[in-house]
This record gives structure tokens, sequence and C-alpha cells, in this order.
């Protein structure tokens, strides 16, 4: 897998992110039920096409969205105009793997849904989690997901069978699967979209990790952060989807 293998993926699908995403559809409301009130700023990693955002926004929270995929910055600016949320969100680009500090902070809270799902190496992992506790004031909460067995994430599709309701124009496929070690699996994706009567096609290898709660809690307790809630299941997912909830010491 390549960072730029990556970015075609969501570039691709960038405008059809909600519908890959609609089995889901139950995290909305369950996250923005959890972040509760009062509201105030929150930082939105990985935000893709705004997913999160507009809830968040409409919720009363002042939302800055980052995500590292330009057609997904540019859908999601479309639609804070188109909703009247203009005013309440802000985007960046925003490149995890290399930024020295998330912008804008500090925050009251940060949400960082289906990233560490993408970003599994131990350094680039406590990189992302000690950039996040400096963007976060003290006692600000982070909300992010891992998911917890190897049958998560793509092993859920059934190989060469495209994905459905993703609408004309656009389709995936799992190719095949390899088990690279432990804790990760490469998924190879097959991707077809047509636009204005073209049709580009080509495949690109995604790596996937799956982790451990507690190893997750010690990761989060080095950077001053505690684990204070674990929700499995959340927003109706399967058991291996969970939702960690840490909070910034004093």
């Amino acid at each position: 897998m390549t960072a730029d293998d990556i970015l075609t993926f969501y570039e691709t699908i960038a405008d059809r992110l909600d519908s890959l995403t609609a089995a889901d559809a139950g995290e909305v409301p369950a996250l923005v039920a959890l972040l509760g009130g009062p509201t105030g700023r929150v930082l939105d990693i990985g935000a893709g096409a705004g997913r999160f955002t507009f809830a968040l926004a409409a919720a009363g929270w002042q939302v800055t969205a980052i995500d590292f995929s330009p057609a997904m910055l540019a859908v999601a600016e479309a639609r804070a105009q188109a909703l009247g949320l203009a005013q309440r969100t802000a985007f960046v680009q925003c490149d995890l793997r290399r930024t020295r500090a998330l912008p804008h902070g500090p925050y009251d809270a940060a949400i960082m849904i289906g990233v560490l799902y993408h970003i599994h190496e131990p350094d680039e992992q406590r990189r992302l989690i000690g950039l996040i506790a400096q963007a976060l004031k003290p006692g600000g909460r982070l909300f992010f997901d891992v998911e917890t067995s190897a049958l998560g994430g793509w092993r859920r599709e059934q190989p060469g069978v495209p994905v459905a309701g993703l609408g004309p124009g656009l389709e995936i496929a799992v190719v095949g699967f390899e088990d690279t070690r432990r804790g990760h699996h490469k998924a190879r994706l097959s991707l077809k979209r047509t636009r204005d009567g073209e049709t580009a096609e080509r495949q690109v290898e995604i790596d996937c990790a799956w982790h451990d709660v507690k190893e997750m809690a010690e990761l989060l307790r080095g950077h001053g952060l505690s684990l204070d809630g674990v929700h499995r299941g959340w927003g109706g997912k399967e058991a291996d989807g969970v939702l960690l909830v840490a909070e910034k010491c004093p």
C-alpha cells in the first residue's frame, strides 16, 4: 500500500462516500449523542465529505474538518453552503502522516472515525495521538474507532462481488486479501468509475489494521490521555467495531 493508493481510492469515491457508509448510518446520531453538551470547538479528523461534520455543526458545535483528499473537501464545502452551515464549519487539507501540528487548536473535543484503519505502524500511531493530545484543551475528549477483529473492514465483502448501493457509474469490488503480519491484512480493490461517458479502471491495495483495546489504552496514557469509555457495537455496528473515548488529563 502507498499513500497514493489511499488517496486514489478516496478521490474516486468522494461524491459517493455516503453511499459506501450507508450501512453505518447509525454511527452519526450515536456519536453526536455521546459528545453531548455543552458544545464548543471540535476537530473532525479524516472528515471526508462531512458525514459527521454537518451533524455536529447542526447540534451547535463549531467544527474544523480536516482530510488529505482535496476532492472530499470540495464535496464537503459545497454541502456546507447548501445546508447553511458554512459559518459553523471550516475545512482544511491536512496529511496526518506529514503535518507537525493539527490546525486551529485548541479544541474541546476531537473525533477520528475510520482513520486508524489506515495508520497502523506503531511510530505513526504514537505521533498521531501525540498531535491530537497537543490540540486538545485540558479535559478535552477524543472519540475514535478501532477494528478489533481480522474479520472487520473489507473482510465483510465477498471477493469478486461489487459493493451494493453505490449508484450508477461507480463499481468497487474486492479482488483478494493477503494476511501480511499480526494485526494487519491487505485488501486489493478494483475501482471502476464512469464520468461523461468515459470509464477509468484500476486496482489499489489498502493495508487494514485491527487493534487491541488494552494496547490503545497504554498508547493514550503515554500522551496524557485516559481511556474513559469503550462502546462496542456502537451505532448498531457489529461487535468488532469499537468506539473509544479518551480525556486529556488536566
